[in-house]
């Protein structure tokens, strides 16, 4: 009866011990003055590649961890955690998700928000460096400043994004080209696993001649050829590359609200505006007044705007929708179609819009959320008045 009991209890082990091999444990400290803003509240996992809150836990220590499956496209790609925040645009209170920040433990005072996830991680020390008033912001007190373990490495994945390690460009058909093909060979020989060097690639990848990137990829080991993104930049060498974040997106169908496949924007406008963006996005919720001024002003003149939520988050866009009232084009993803889009256009920040003309050719395109974008964009609609 003993020897099987212990059976039994080894059995038992090996099984828990397998489960955990399953997944990887994203454990992360919060400083003191940030816990007492999130204490007892959500804070949430976001893969910044899909676009998507994961996951969430209620805060109430300084200790805290997230866990995810195992999976290699998963681990390969940049998550940010998230808290509930709060901002104003002319003294109006505007509810959104804000990341949390971590020093880089290879400079002083440098702050990064994202990180890639893998098995084995060392702690992250998260922190808000300040809190948003109707009279500006507040700098927040932060006792890691002095905390000797936010200088050690999270993970040989986060060392290569610490420490800088790039790849280069070259537009020219020279020497010079060749000779920095050759020493992005040699970076990615050395770090072969390396997730970051593979999708600098793939932001780079206009500006590299097809042979020239092909080289480049076979460097990389058999892990990192299996996943998503390294498929993609395979599909992109056999496409037509000439119109990359230009070309307007009438290759693909996207949903309404309805659940409808629709075309993006209308063929019969002098304008078409297309915004990317998502619900938990703060400077793309703080741009929707505008855009509805923009709205407001121009559409019985020609313009027609397409909002495409890049969160696949169905739920929570439908609630956004009601909460922010916009009375344009409401489009959302799916991760196959998040896919395409990535191959043709430059999404790594939203919100992100494309302007086009009547013929669908790209006349600009406009990153993030500014006074000084909203000020062109304007310029370019007061031209299509009369």
């Amino acid at each position: 009866m003993k020897i099987t009991l212990l059976k039994i209890l080894i059995l038992l082990i090996i099984l828990i011990s397998c489960n955990n091999d399953n997944n990887v444990n994203i454990k992360f400290k919060i400083n003191k003055t940030t816990l007492e803003i999130v204490n007892g509240k959500y804070l949430f996992l976001k893969n910044n590649d899909s676009k998507t809150i994961i996951d969430s836990i209620i805060v109430n220590t300084v200790e805290n961890q997230f866990t995810i499956p195992n999976n290699l496209n998963k681990i390969s790609e940049k998550y940010s955690i998230l808290m509930n925040d709060t901002g104003y645009i002319d003294g109006v209170k505007i509810n959104f998700k804000k990341p949390l920040g971590y020093y880089n433990p290879y400079k002083t005072n440098e702050i990064y928000s994202s990180f890639y996830v893998e098995p084995n991680m060392n702690e992250i020390y998260l922190f808000t460096s300040f809190k948003d008033t109707p009279k500006g912001k507040i700098k927040l007190p932060n006792e890691f400043e002095n905390e000797k373990n936010i200088r050690k490495s999270i993970s040989k994945q986060n060392d290569i994004l610490h420490q800088n390690i790039f790849l280069s460009f070259c537009d020219t058909n020279s020497n010079e080209r060749i000779k920095l093909i050759l020493n992005n060979i040699g970076i990615i020989n050395k770090y072969p696993y390396s997730v970051l060097l593979l999708k600098q690639l793939f932001n780079y990848k206009t500006h590299f001649r097809i042979d020239d990137l092909t080289k480049q990829l076979s460097c990389f080991n058999d892990d990192i050829k299996k996943t998503t993104l390294f498929k993609s930049i395979l599909k992109y060498t056999l496409s037509n590359t000439s119109t990359f974040d230009k070309s307007y997106p009438e290759f693909i169908d996207l949903e309404n609200e309805k659940g409808e496949l629709k075309n993006i924007g209308n063929p019969t406008s002098k304008m078409n505006l297309i915004v990317y963006w998502s619900w938990w996005c703060g400077p793309c919720r703080q741009e929707i007044p505008y855009l509805r001024e923009l709205y407001k002003k121009y559409k019985d003149k020609g313009l027609n705007i397409t909002s495409i939520s890049i969160d696949p988050d169905k739920n929570k866009w439908l609630e956004t929708l009601k909460i922010e009232d916009m009375e344009w084009e409401q489009l959302i993803v799916s991760p196959s179609s998040l896919s395409e889009l990535q191959i043709h256009f430059e999404l790594n920040t939203i919100p992100k819009s494309y302007l086009y003309d009547d013929k669908n050719k790209l006349i600009d395109k406009f990153s993030g959320f500014s006074e000084t974008d909203l000020t062109k964009l304007k310029s370019y609609l007061i031209k299509f008045e009369d």
